[in-house]
């Protein structure tokens, strides 16, 4: 049975080949993180399952309604419900920045903090782990807030990097937000100051390191959202 859901859109990240969308459910029975998926196994949204009717993405800020047929959780990615991609998406209006205090989340720590790569810092959970956590994915408000373009030496790609503290801990992920990697990943390393942002914090699908049979979930930042989208 079908069921729609009004959410307040908080992320729309990058997710081969498709997108990973959330956001927290303001209405309803239902009020809490919602990640319409594309299928059980939790695939990325195709364009003609997540665009507008006019075409647009649902950004960050965005209130839509999105239908979907089921839930469908895995491992900690409880948020997971699948997607009716035959109904159409609804933008209803746009939740106001001043408000996204009430939706962050306050952890001691963001899940784990034993593991990380050679460019990050805290920024992996084995896989072992993931069934110990409820969510997969946060608001947060991070303190002394970088983002860093920086070329991978490995890959020879320039990659986006968002460093924080939270909590009195650093930390370092990945950014897999479009809209700041088109604004930063212009060929040119540098590091940016972001005064004043929220993070959405995401776990990523299970990974092996090369020469290792142990599995991991990458914390990513799969949306920066700053007054005004950052434009002054």
């Amino acid at each position: 049975m079908t069921e729609a859901k009004r959410i307040v859109i908080l992320a729309n990240s990058r997710k081969p080949p498709g997108r990973c969308v959330a956001g927290i459910e303001i209405a309803g029975a239902h009020v809490g993180w919602v990640r319409p998926v594309g299928d059980v196994y939790g695939a990325g949204l195709k364009p003609w399952e997540r665009r507008l009717p006019d075409g647009s993405e649902p950004l960050p800020l965005d209130v839509v309604d999105f239908v979907v047929a089921r839930h469908v959780p895995m491992n900690c990615h409880s948020e997971n419900w699948l997607v009716d991609a035959d109904r159409p998406r609804r933008r209803a209006g746009t939740f106001s920045y001043d408000d996204l205090d009430q939706l962050v989340s306050d952890p001691d720590t963001l899940w784990t903090n034993d593991e990380e790569t050679l460019l990050g810092l805290n920024d992996l959970v084995a896989e072992s782990e993931l069934d110990e956590f409820a969510d997969s994915i946060l608001l947060l408000s991070p303190q002394e807030l970088v983002l860093s373009a920086q070329t991978n030496r490995w890959s020879e790609k320039q990659e986006l990097r968002a460093t924080f503290a939270h909590r009195g801990v650093s930390y370092r992920f990945k950014v897999t937000d479009p809209v700041y990697e088109d604004r930063y990943l212009t060929g040119e390393d540098g590091e940016f100051l972001v005064p004043s942002a929220y993070l959405t914090i995401s776990l990523g699908e299970p990974w092996s390191k090369p020469g290792s049979e142990q599995l991991y979930s990458s914390k990513l930042v799969a949306a920066v959202i700053e007054p005004n989208g950052g434009s002054s």
